[in-house]
């Protein structure tokens, strides 16, 4: 397997006739769905030559082609079951000094984000982040937003010259206005109070969108972003749906 940015792939090549009249045939294609352009990708290619450096010397053909099988077969898609919580209904009974019932009944609308581990003694307490319970969860297919920053070359009367949008694949969008680009925060945060929460977001590596307020602002609230590739607007839905409304704003200037 190679990198291409965050691209994994294998080189190649168009099989003869002979390789495929007499070649073993292998399926190396899944059936789960993946995104190619997630980061994820390039940490998990990283592990893998961590680990491959570390193994014993190879002594013959035979030990490269093991290891090489053994390294293929940990490159899959990865997926995992919803969160359950760990205490039992005797434990919650025991620790709460109440019925069964009522301790079925506390883990059933109890939610359970996540879990803070630690190593040795409990020096501090751990603060509770509800940010993520205070809004609308936007989950499903059309959860998935899109955003991107557009520019007028016409000061609003508030002072505006720029805004952020967000968009889904189902064609609902959200603008929120903004004077500077380190304005992007601010509207990822008016977007999760208006609307609610996304699923995951996808946007350019523009400075204001992977740093700053606006990583604050997505990491307190859960949110999975992804990028595009460089010198690839196709790649994000928001190109198209800012030409619209720059054609909308137009018409109804005209």
């Amino acid at each position: 397997m190679k990198l291409n940015g965050v691209i994994s792939y294998f080189p190649t090549r168009y099989p003869s006739e002979s390789e495929l009249n007499n070649c073993r045939w292998l399926t190396m294609t899944n059936d789960l769905p993946w995104d190619p352009s997630s980061p994820d990708f390039v940490e998990q290619e990283l592990l893998y030559e961590e680990e491959g450096s570390t193994l014993l010397p190879l002594t013959s053909e035979r030990d490269i082609l093991s290891v090489s099988t053994i390294l293929c077969r940990n490159v899959n898609a990865l997926c995992s079951n919803p969160r359950k919580l760990s205490s039992s209904d005797e434990r919650v009974a025991c620790l709460f000094n109440c019925s069964m019932t009522t301790a079925a009944k506390t883990r059933q609308v109890t939610t359970q984000k996540g879990i803070h581990s630690f190593t040795g003694h409990l020096t501090r307490h751990f603060r509770t982040k509800q940010a993520t319970l205070r809004y609308d969860q936007l989950g499903g297919r059309h959860g998935r937003f899109y955003s991107d920053t557009f520019f007028s070359a016409v000061k609003s009367i508030r002072g505006n010259t720029m805004g952020q949008l967000f968009v889904n694949h189902v064609g609902f969008y959200h603008f929120v206005p903004m004077k500077l680009k380190g304005d992007a925060g601010d509207a990822l945060l008016e977007f999760i109070q208006e609307v609610g929460i996304p699923g995951a977001l996808h946007t350019d590596d523009a400075k204001e969108l992977t740093s700053g307020k606006w990583e604050k602002v997505r990491k307190d609230h859960g949110i999975k972003q992804t990028l595009a590739e460089p010198y690839s607007p196709f790649q994000n839905r928001t190109e198209v749906n800012i030409r619209e409304l720059k054609k909308h704003v137009r018409h109804l200037m005209g």
